[in-house]
């Protein structure tokens, strides 16, 4: 559709300057095509860098800033002037072997696909978890599941609501703060120890992390 009006354009062109002499008539032509090629060339560029950073977005890394209080205070602690700004890694959305326990995971929620939370993985599949009032007390995670958690948990809407969010919601990690500039830095993996009973089948990977530290709630 672009090469017809470009098409019309030059006939048209050559119509009005018919009168014109033939060297004048050329130099208009050329700067015409000089012109069509300087556009296409920059629509071609800003489309195909609208791609990138599309796919950069989803496929690689993005960010996002967080809101609320259910990750206090690992997050928006108390006191702080303005919400955190986290980078996400799009990896485990490719390869959900990548995700370990204790990081930060965001996901699409089991009853709004539109709402995305930020909790910390606190099991996989295979885990026991003691739960924090969850209709069980005890819960083994199902295969393709995992088990979210908010620091704060007193007002997090996670597992400990909704059961086990299966692995396919999730989007990415959190792996550090990029804003405000007085909180830059990773995000550090936790685990809470005396709650999770690791998969049998697989290496004790957490030992060495350091307990969650609780919200003031």
């Amino acid at each position: 559709m672009l090469n017809f009006y470009w098409k019309t354009f030059l006939q048209f062109t050559r119509k009005i300057h018919s009168h014109i002499g033939r060297r004048c008539q050329s130099t208009r032509l050329n700067e015409t095509i000089s012109n069509s090629a300087s556009w296409s060339t920059l629509l071609m560029t800003a489309g195909f860098t609208c791609c990138f950073v599309s796919n950069l977005d989803d496929k690689v890394v993005t960010y996002t800033m967080v809101s609320g209080s259910s990750m206090q205070p690992c997050l928006n602690p108390i006191g702080s002037k303005c919400n955190d700004r986290v980078l996400i890694d799009r990896s485990p959305k490719r390869n959900y072997k990548k995700l370990k326990r204790g990081e930060l995971v965001i996901y699409r929620t089991t009853r709004n696909p539109d709402e995305v939370n930020i909790k910390r993985l606190v099991a996989l599949e295979g885990d026991t978890v003691t739960t924090l009032g969850y209709k069980n007390r005890s819960v083994l995670v199902p295969t393709g599941h995992c088990w979210v958690e908010g620091d704060n948990h007193r007002f997090s809407d996670d597992s400990n609501v909704v059961g086990p969010v299966p692995l396919g919601l999730i989007s990415g990690r959190a792996t550090h703060i990029i804003y405000p500039p007085s909180r830059w830095g990773s995000l550090c993996r936790r685990f809470p120890h005396s709650r999770v009973k690791l998969n049998p089948c697989e290496k004790d990977t957490v030992s060495h992390l350091p307990d969650v530290i609780c919200g003031i709630s």
